[in-house]
């Protein structure tokens, strides 16, 4: 089976370089499997392969032949994206150091946390055209509604729904609904009036009643988000308001019949406001305290224990060695504070340059994607409070960064053609036959 496989790679990256929107769609395929699939990895040759990783080689391979092929190209995406360019770097400068100390350690970690950092890039570089990235966004879409789907099933056979998928699947869901919300907002159909409207309340509903407590506080910043984005709109804002109104009273209603349910979520709720009093917030805690005074002692604050380094402390009695579910405690103790501080101007940049061409765009597809990326990458940073990087986080990034680009790119366009002169065109507004061979279209620098 092995050696089918090897035997099939060259045709495989042949194809995924010929039609790389279909290497882009498969992303959150990807990203579907994981959830479900996520935590049984498959070893091969000592390695333990997830469900991501055949979409990452290929995407790597990609990006390796393109940067051979057109390598300009590449550093124009790498500079219009300087900082997740460097934070890349970075990673890849902490393998070649940190492989010789904890060996294959530190590849697997750099493969399954930081990898997906790379899908922006390769999004700049596949999406050429509007009709690009709105096929993309319904494939984004589409993979959502699998999850959702396949939760509802699983609800339905547990007779439960409180966390019957990770919270991985939870934040995918909650985050497609912000996108269903914000293209309802600019009046941008995704597949049809009808499928929107239901795609958007059962992604609503799933997103509070799997249980996830850290997805809530993404819900609830992504809330904060769509609210000021919106707040020169009072008639939305109005609506909004009255509709979050109705659908608590609706969940109060159905948790007053399901008492079992609403204890559960109950718990979930008194761990975010109070998370000491909680078991599993206060363990967490007390790990990050742990491990970030050892980090300043051994006085690595500055550039961290390095990739594959072990986690690390004790809890009353026990040792603790799984990961610190926490993105910036992670950071910190993997790449100090540099890691911290050029991830932090990565976001800063993201928001600014979204918030500024957001200003300059009327209601539609554009706008729409734009605010998506501004929302979801948000909401994503609450969410990463509790939990690691997620693939899905850098989809709806990549949206907002390619929609951008594209919009950067037709007025580029639009300059070009208005500095040709007008009698190149006839009164229709069409261009007129250019006749090279005339003397008024002669170069006058030139000698003929």
């Amino acid at each position: 089976m092995l050696v089918v496989a090897i035997s099939a790679l060259p045709v495989l990256i042949m194809l995924v370089y010929l039609y790389p929107t279909l290497l882009l769609c498969a992303f959150p395929f990807a990203e579907l499997v994981n959830v479900f699939f996520g935590h049984y990895p498959v070893n091969i040759g000592g390695f333990d392969l997830v469900p991501s990783d055949p979409v990452i080689f290929f995407a790597v391979t990609y990006l390796v032949i393109t940067v051979l092929r057109y390598p300009k190209r590449v550093m124009g995406v790498c500079k219009e994206n300087i900082f997740l360019t460097v934070f890349l770097a970075l990673v890849a400068l902490y393998v070649v150091i940190y492989t010789p100390i904890y060996g294959q350690s530190a590849i697997g970690e750099a493969r399954k946390t930081y990898s997906f950092l790379l899908f922006p890039i390769l999004a700049s570089l596949v999406i050429k055209t509007g009709e690009d990235l709105r096929r993309f966004f319904q494939v984004t879409i589409l993979a959502t509604a699998v999850v959702a789907i396949v939760t509802l099933g699983l609800a339905a056979t547990q007779g439960n729904i409180i966390k019957v998928v990770g919270a991985e699947g939870a934040i995918m869901i909650a985050l497609a609904a912000f996108a269903m919300l914000i293209h309802r907002f600019n009046r941008v159909v995704v597949f049809h009036p009808m499928v929107d409207r239901l795609l958007l309340c059962l992604f609503s509903a799933l997103a509070i009643g799997l249980g996830h407590r850290t997805v809530w506080l993404a819900i609830g910043f992504g809330l904060m988000l769509v609210f000021w984005l919106y707040r020169v709109r009072r008639s939305l804002v109005i609506k909004s308001a009255l509709v979050a109104l109705w659908l608590l009273m609706a969940g109060g209603a159905a948790l007053f019949y399901f008492p079992t349910v609403a204890a559960k979520l109950g718990a979930g709720f008194a761990g975010i406001i109070s998370p000491s009093a909680d078991s599993t917030a206060s363990w967490r805690i007390e790990g990050w305290t742990d491990q970030l005074e050892g980090l300043q002692r051994s006085g690595r604050l500055l550039v961290g224990n390095g990739l594959g380094s072990y986690y690390r402390w004790q809890y009353g009695t026990n040792t603790v060695t799984v990961a610190p579910h926490n993105v910036y405690v992670q950071l910190m103790l993997k790449f100090g504070l540099v890691g911290l501080i050029i991830y932090a101007l990565l976001a800063l940049k993201f928001f600014r340059t979204s918030l500024t061409v957001r200003k300059t765009l009327d209601p539609g597809p554009t706008r729409a994607y734009i605010e998506t990326g501004i929302v979801t990458f948000g909401a994503a940073h609450a969410y990463m409070s509790g939990y690691d990087f997620q693939l899905i986080m850098f989809i709806y990034f990549a949206v907002a960064t390619s929609a951008a680009k594209l919009l950067q790119r037709e007025a580029r366009n639009s300059r070009r053609v208005s500095r040709i002169p007008a009698r190149w065109f006839d009164q229709q507004g069409t261009p007129t036959p250019m006749d090279v061979h005339s003397p008024r279209y002669l170069d006058p620098q030139s000698s003929g």
